[in-house]
């Protein structure tokens, strides 16, 4: 039992031994691993470093450009003197040769005095002619169109206007009148209409009335008969009530009885027959009245009768009122034709009125672009009447001295470009004086580029003769010689050398300051711009890595070694001034000596 324990724990320790042999054995492989990735990735950078580009930086500073300008010239006369004709005309004679000495007042040459004497008759006809229309210029520049015909529309404007006011007012009062008049014929209308129903009312009324005025007379009087009636009846059948003796007495007096008796019955009988004949006048009266109202016509005629001046009156009013309606409604129809007419005047007048403003405008602006011409006009021809006054004084000048053109000043004669029999030109030199003891002048080209650094006062150093002179610019102008170049003039004392003498012009400028200067080597152009590359770098464990990114820039200005940009760079940037390569956009580069 012992012995298997023993065993047991030998195994054991045999086999921890063999497990850290092996982790040993490992972990030099693993660091051995690592080295030779260290080694490899150290190698592959400098393999990587010794294939970029190779670039100069340079840091963008703020400051000025100097510009340079070297040109040589050669000295000349600074007061070489033309000597022109007074006039284009032929030459009678020369006094002088190139190379002869003259002094001021010396006669060089004559003009042909016929010549002159025909120049100054011309130019004196066309003064003439010029100041005989200098006058019809003036009374055109004076005269301005006038408005008389807009006043006589505004004035016909206003009468028509005024004409329609009153012809309205005029029509109106006219339907008023027309209007009241009718109102009062049918006022009286409907009065003779009332009237004439009253007096037919009444006529009806009296027509009616008589025929019962009869008939109430007729019952009356009978009445009356049958009141007399009853009195006889009683009497003749009521003695006794009556106080009369009656058919029943009896006595000695019948003799007196019956006599008396036979007075009542005649009174009876009278009075029965005057009942009958007051009934019989009561029936006609009635009749009467029944026939008259059977008989309408004629009834009617007898009313007509009575109510004929009222039913003519009616008739009257009824014609007047349409007289009247007639009337108004010719009123009205009037006055509707004559506010369409004066509308019409006043619509013709508006319109008479804006053709005469309208043409009153264009005469205006006509007179005024007339008036603008010729004040033009004038002002050129005054311009060339005082010319050809200047051109007739100066012939008459060159008459009064005979044709004779004098030096004007002392000094040398070096060309003379006219001749006799041939014409001078009062455009071209005729003779060419030099006068050196006015100094001398250095005058030198430029292109177009260098001369807009230059101006007029600047100073050049003038180097001449082994000396060098601080001189100010004279002058700048086109160059006669050379298109689309400037000549630049400086006077010299005349003894900074001789005429013919080779001369050197040396010009400095410095510009204002700008924020952004890079050495030209750093610009660069394609088909999209200018633009430089800014470096940018980034540290690492094994090493700073550089790339260039472009930047587009735009040149202000610059000179011969050095730009002024802005854009994409600034002062903070450093950009590749030179490399050993083309570089593009996202290159890795370094910098010599890395």
């Amino acid at each position: 039992m012992q012995s298997n324990l023993t065993i047991a724990k030998e195994k054991l320790a045999r086999a921890a031994q063999g497990e850290i042999r092996g982790r040993a054995a490992a972990g030099k492989a693993l660091v051995a691993f690592i080295v030779l990735m260290i080694a490899l990735t150290l190698a592959n950078n400098t393999l990587q470093e010794l294939s970029v580009a190779v670039v100069t930086p340079v840091t963008p500073q703020r400051g000025a450009l100097e510009r340079s300008i070297n040109v040589d010239g050669t000295l000349a006369s600074a007061k070489n003197v033309p000597v022109f004709s007074t006039e284009s005309a032929r030459v009678s004679e020369v006094y002088v040769k190139a190379g002869a000495s003259v002094a001021e007042g010396d006669p060089l040459f004559k003009l042909d005095m016929t010549a002159l004497n025909d120049l100054l008759a011309t130019e004196q006809t066309a003064l003439d002619k010029l100041l005989n229309n200098l006058e019809k210029s003036q009374l055109a520049v004076s005269n301005d169109p006038t408005d008389t015909a807009v006043k006589d529309a505004e004035r016909s404007l206003a009468r028509a206007k005024q004409n329609r006011s009153t012809n309205i007012e005029t029509q109106d009062i006219a339907v008023a009148r027309a209007q009241k008049d009718l109102a009062d014929a049918q006022d009286a209308l409907v009065t003779a209409n009332s009237d004439y129903q009253t007096a037919l009312d009444d006529a009806w009324a009296d027509y009616v009335k008589q025929k019962q005025t009869a008939v109430e007379s007729a019952q009356t009087a009978l009445r009356t008969k049958q009141s007399a009636y009853d009195n006889a009846y009683d009497a003749y059948y009521n003695p006794s009530s009556s106080g009369t003796g009656g058919t029943g007495g009896s006595g000695g007096s019948d003799t007196s009885s019956a006599s008396a008796q036979r007075k009542l019955s005649d009174a009876l009988y009278t009075a029965e027959q005057e009942l009958m004949k007051a009934n019989t006048a009561l029936m006609t009266a009635q009749q009467e009245i029944m026939d008259a109202l059977n008989r309408m016509p004629d009834a009617v005629k007898a009313v007509d009768a009575l109510v004929l001046q009222k039913k003519n009156a009616i008739t009257s009013a009824e014609t007047n009122v349409t007289s009247r309606q007639t009337a108004l409604e010719n009123a009205e129809r009037s006055r509707e034709n004559a506010v369409r007419d004066a509308n019409r005047s006043v619509e013709d007048a508006q319109i008479s009125l804006d053709k005469a403003m309208l043409s009153y405008e264009t005469s205006v602006k006509s007179s005024e672009a007339s008036k603008a011409q010729s004040e033009i006009d004038l002002k050129n021809s005054q311009m060339d009447i005082d010319t050809r006054k200047a051109n007739v004084a100066r012939i008459q000048k060159a008459i009064d001295s005979e044709g004779v053109v004098h030096a004007p000043v002392n000094g040398d004669v070096i060309s003379v470009s006219v001749s006799v029999g041939g014409n001078a030109s009062s455009t071209s030199p005729a003779v060419t004086l030099s006068n050196e003891n006015e100094g001398l002048e250095l005058r030198v080209t430029v292109t177009e580029d260098q001369v807009g650094d230059m101006t007029v006062g600047d100073s050049a150093t003038i180097v001449c003769n082994g000396a060098s002179i601080n001189a100010p610019i004279s002058s700048i102008a086109y160059s006669a010689t050379a298109t689309g170049r400037y000549d630049v003039t400086f006077l010299l004392d005349g003894s900074a050398g001789t005429v013919g003498m080779t001369a050197s012009m040396r010009f400095r400028k410095r510009t204002s300051n700008y924020d952004v200067i890079i050495p030209l080597t750093a610009l660069h152009e394609d088909n999209d711009g200018t633009f430089v590359y800014v470096i940018t770098q980034d540290s690492g464990s094994l090493g700073a890595k550089r790339t260039v990114t472009r930047a587009d820039v735009s040149v202000i200005d610059q000179d011969s070694t050095r730009a002024a940009v802005q854009g994409g760079v600034s002062q903070r940037d450093q950009v590749v001034s030179r490399s050993d390569r083309d570089l593009a956009d996202g290159d890795r580069v370094r910098y010599e000596g890395d």
